[in-house]
């Protein structure tokens, strides 16, 4: 529907003759919509999206609605799923999925309170899936107003962002344990892992995203996989931003992908085994050394994506994965020898290695490889599919000795001292030169 209309009566008849699951207002004056509103039983409604862009115009109105639009799962390819859902946030948050309803609670403008969203989620009956954000200043009264929400029932997916809970002895969320599929929750949570139980207490819950948990600890992470592993139907889990974990127990055969990112304590990882894991993110967990991330390859050889980035204890890395496709080693600042041997890696980065001095790569269907800012002098590189080429910043490379790689489309050289002219590349390639002359930038990283 793209509906403009002048009298608010006429709507009302029209929507009465017809069985609707889905409305569309686009440029129409904020007053006509409150109109409307008041004609429209939306307790079957199931699709409902709005853009905040006015949404300052709009602050002292119950429902926040300026831009209402629609598209039906046939008609819009970025719809993903058919899930009817509601997504209530901050200014500016705009998604492709339009089966989303957007109501914003960011300043400069507002925030959401209390009083809005009880209104708001009384409003719907079969709601699926539901986003919440800049939820800080409610803290914790959010879970009593989900706790008597009419469509509790009907939950398949939950997100709540900027969730701030301080200290426990709150009201734990008590939804149906077989409806949500989908849990995450991330913000300033200070709260201990028992506060936290009930979010996770699902028997369906294939998604489980917690960042920014204070207090969770490794003997927390053992249970809440102890729990998950009677149903077998957890398969993705995400603990980041959890600063007390050291050596967390993971042993559950469903699971699929698994991410530490940015638990700055994690040290260990030799309790981490999963016979269908395929991706790790283990990006900016600085603590984690040679002998753990070595275990932890050795004991899952299904991975097919990995990040280290931005680790500062691992030196020497010597990996033949034949399921890897895409490897991150980026700012491994202490990263010395590295020697990959993965016949499937598709994209490879490596840049900003200060220290690493040498790397041998085999695979035959590598596509992107990021060389960038490293000290490497000179460089042979034979691979027929390899698309992208970046040694931008690797300040004392002078001369490529070999370059075979026919499918070559982008060649970064800048700050080196190759002339582009003197680098023999396909007429689709395209290199690029400027940036500054030589420079040792690899000196100003390390200072």
């Amino acid at each position: 529907l793209n509906i403009h209309i002048k009298y608010t009566q006429l709507f009302h008849q029209s929507i009465n003759q017809s069985n609707m699951e889905a409305i569309s207002f686009r440029s129409l004056p904020i007053d006509q919509i409150q109109q409307i509103l008041t004609y429209v039983t939306l307790d079957e409604l199931l699709s409902l999206s709005c853009c905040s862009k006015s949404i300052h115009r709009m602050i002292d109105h119950t429902y926040y609605l300026c831009y209402i639009k629609h598209s039906s799962p046939l008609e819009d390819h970025y719809i993903r799923s058919n899930l009817p859902n509601i997504h209530l946030g901050g200014e500016g948050v705009y998604h492709h999925d339009d089966r989303n309803y957007h109501v914003s609670g960011q300043r400069p403008y507002h925030h959401l309170s209390v009083t809005q969203l009880t209104h708001c989620l009384h409003r719907f009956h079969h709601l699926r899936t539901l986003r919440l954000y800049h939820m800080g200043r409610m803290e914790d009264k959010f879970v009593s107003i989900l706790n008597a929400a009419l469509t509790k029932h009907t939950l398949l997916h939950l997100e709540l962002h900027g969730v701030r809970i301080l200290k426990d002895g709150g009201e734990k969320l008590q939804l149906p344990e077989y409806c949500l599929t989908y849990m995450e929750m991330e913000g300033t949570l200070f709260c201990t892992y028992e506060t936290l139980k009930s979010f996770t207490n699902f028997q369906r819950l294939k998604v489980l995203k917690l960042r920014g948990c204070r207090r969770l600890f490794d003997c927390d992470v053992k249970d809440i996989i102890q729990r998950k592993n009677k149903y077998g139907t957890l398969q993705e889990l995400r603990l980041e931003d959890c600063s007390k974990l050291v050596e967390p127990v993971v042993h559950c055969p469903s699971l699929e992908v698994l991410s530490f990112a940015r638990c700055i304590s994690l040290r260990e990882l030799k309790f981490v085994s999963c016979q269908k894991l395929l991706e790790i993110d283990l990006s900016y967990c600085q603590l984690v050394n040679d002998d753990s991330f070595h275990s932890l390859i050795s004991q899952n050889t299904s991975i097919q994506k990995l990040s280290l980035r931005a680790n500062r204890n691992v030196s020497r890395i010597d990996m033949k994965l034949d399921n890897l496709k895409q490897l991150d080693l980026g700012l491994c600042i202490a990263l010395e020898s590295c020697s990959i041997c993965c016949n499937s890696l598709v994209s490879m980065d490596v840049g900003m290695c200060v220290k690493l001095n040498d790397l041998h790569v085999e695979s035959e269907v590598m596509k992107t490889l990021d060389l960038s800012m490293l000290k490497l002098s000179q460089v042979s590189i034979r691979c027929d599919l390899l698309e992208v080429l970046l040694l931008s910043g690797c300040c004392k490379l002078n001369s490529i000795r070999e370059l075979s790689c026919p499918s070559l489309q982008e060649l970064d050289i800048c700050g080196t001292a190759i002339h582009p002219k003197r680098v023999k590349v396909g007429k689709k390639a395209k290199i690029k030169s400027s940036g500054g002359d030589v420079y040792d930038w690899t000196e100003q990283i390390g200072a």
